[in-house]
Order: structure tokens, then sequence, then C-alpha cells
């Protein structure tokens, strides 16, 4: 064997262990507080993306990779949105979803998969308001997710695609700009999101075909009725709009397709159906209180990653205290 055939293979064989595993990211940055690597930027026009993946001695590319991309809320920033420990003057919004932590409990649960979770926030924080006024919207949304999966495609990731309150734009936004729902994502997660949710523009259809796909594909919906809250002594939601409207519609819609069983507990209407592909919980929200991020607060985005598997423990169930705490970063 020659000297130079010796140094291409020793080469070849440190780049593979390179890529399998101890994968520092190229650009990102090491949080030893949690073992995690983070990337911030933005990708025209007006979407701030951040990128949290698992340190480099736990990334590893022979492990099974879920991307996960969750869309802001309305109103709210990453740094808010990723959550930490609050003290006398911090903003209060940094106590209300802590999807950082949730992303840390997940990684906890499924040691063996890569969790990496996407943070899209859309310029004047508002995925609607970012659709209305940004010309090519839909070509933007499908570059984007390219881009989020280009980042990680030596580890083959499936995607999720997740988002609260208004963040739900851009998933209703991703499922019109595609004829059918790409094959590459695996799970669907509205929390407290499904705003725009609408039969006549194919929703329904396209969610139901992707789903008999594969029967590793998963809807997760969670909502609460709101069509009786209040702020100032006015009604939040319109007539004919708010999640709970949205989400019995499409409960009524996915039921004339397939079947759906509906259970409840607590004030929670559970509905399932395909075998467990599909699971919608309604809160049915007696006290008449404005539950929209208590839905993510309670373990929603846990929940909704957990869907359909076995993982888990009671404490990580939709709607339990969180089980996340220990995991809140300072």
């Amino acid at each position: 064997m020659s000297n130079l055939f010796r140094s291409a293979v020793t080469v070849l064989v440190v780049l593979c262990a390179m890529v399998s595993w101890g994968a520092t990211l190229p650009g990102f940055t090491t949080d030893t507080q949690f073992d995690e690597q983070t990337s911030s930027s933005v990708f025209a026009p007006g979407i701030l993306v951040h990128f949290n993946a698992p340190g480099p001695a736990k990334l590893d590319a022979t492990k099974p990779t879920r991307l996960i991309i969750y869309t802001l809320p309305n109103g709210n920033s990453t740094t808010w949105t990723i959550g930490k420990k609050t003290g006398p003057g911090d903003d209060w919004h940094f106590n209300i979803q802590h999807i950082g932590a949730q992303t840390r409990r997940l990684r906890e649960l499924l040691p063996n998969e890569n969790i990496i979770t996407v943070y899209a926030e859309a310029s004047k924080k508002s995925w609607p308001t970012w659709r209305k006024e940004t010309p090519s919207a839909p070509e933007h949304l499908l570059a984007f997710l390219d881009f989020a999966r280009l980042q990680f495609r030596d580890y083959k990731p499936r995607v999720t695609l997740s988002g609260h309150s208004g963040g739900g734009s851009f998933l209703f936004g991703f499922l019109n700009a595609n004829n059918s729902i790409p094959e590459w994502v695996d799970r669907i997660a509205f929390l407290d999101a499904d705003y725009g949710y609408s039969a006549e523009e194919g929703h329904t259809t396209k969610v139901l075909s992707w789903l008999k796909g594969d029967p590793s594909r998963h809807l997760f919906v969670a909502a609460y009725d709101d069509r009786r809250i209040t702020v100032n002594g006015k009604l939040v939601v319109s007539g004919d709009g708010g999640t709970y409207r949205k989400t019995m519609k499409l409960i009524s819609d996915l039921g004339r397709e397939t079947d759906l069983t509906s259970a409840t507990t607590n004030n929670l209407i559970h509905n399932t159906g395909m075998n467990g592909q599909v699971e919608i919980f309604i809160h049915e929200n007696p006290e008449n209180k404005i539950l929209h991020t208590v839905l993510v607060e309670r373990n929603g985005f846990v929940a909704a990653l957990l869907s359909g598997s076995k993982a888990g423990t009671e404490a990580d169930k939709f709607y339990a205290d969180p089980s996340y705490s220990r995991w809140i970063g300072n």
C-alpha cells in the first residue's frame, strides 16, 4: 500500500469520525451549562433563525436526528421563547414558554436521538404580518426550510413543523405552498396555533394524505375554549374566530375520513385517531381563563414531540405540571 493511499484512507477515516461523533458545527458557539451549541443568523427577508443543537460530545451522525422547526408566537422574541430563570426586573415573557428547557427535557428522554431545535422569528414578531407584507412569501418559506435542513444534511434529519399562536401562520403558509406535504416532514404540531386552518384551502386533504403515507407521521393539536375570554371587558376572538372553533372544525373534517375517539378527563377533551397518529387536545376552560400560552408552558412542546410514542413519563403528559423545571437556564 503506497504512502499516498495510506494517507488518503487515514484522512477519510478521520473525517468520517468527525461527522459521526464529537461534531463541533461550523459557526456554532458552545454553551457549557447544558452542553449545547448554538448559532444565530438572519435569513432574508426578515427571518431571524436560532439553532440549538446538542454539544460536540453528544451530537452523533449515527443517531436518528430530529430537526424541530418552532415558529414563534406573535409579540415574542427568540430569547423570551427560549426562556430562563427570572428575577426582579426580568421581562415576564422569559417565563411563559421555556422551549429551551423543554428541548433539554426531550434530550433527556430521547438519548438515542439528536434533538435540534430551530427557532424561527419573523420581523415585527408576527408571522401573519410577515406573510402579508413579504413579496413571494411562499417561496421564501420553502427556501428557509431548505436552508435549515442544509445545515444538518450529514445527519439526514426528520423534520417537525411546530408553532405557537401566530407561528401557525408559517405552518399554513408552508401547506399552501406545497401540493403535498414533503416526505421529510414526519410531525406537525399546532400549539394553540391553528387559526388559519381551512378545509377549503386543502389543509385537511393534504394532512390526511401525508398521515396515510407513513404510519410514523404524527399530527398534534392543542387548543382551548377561547370563545368567551375577554380583555378589558371585550371579547378577544371574533364570532367565527379562535382556535376552539378551528379545532372543532378540524376534528369534524378529519372525522369524515377516519375514525376519531374522544374522552374527557379533568376538563381536557382528548381526541385520537389513526392508531395514535392523530392527537388533539381541547381544554374546556370552565373558569374562562386565558390559557393561550399555558398550553405551551404545561409540557405542550414536550408532549407534541412525544405524541404517538412510548417515551416520557406521567410527568411529561400534556397539561401536567412542567416536567422540565430543572432544565431552565440562568
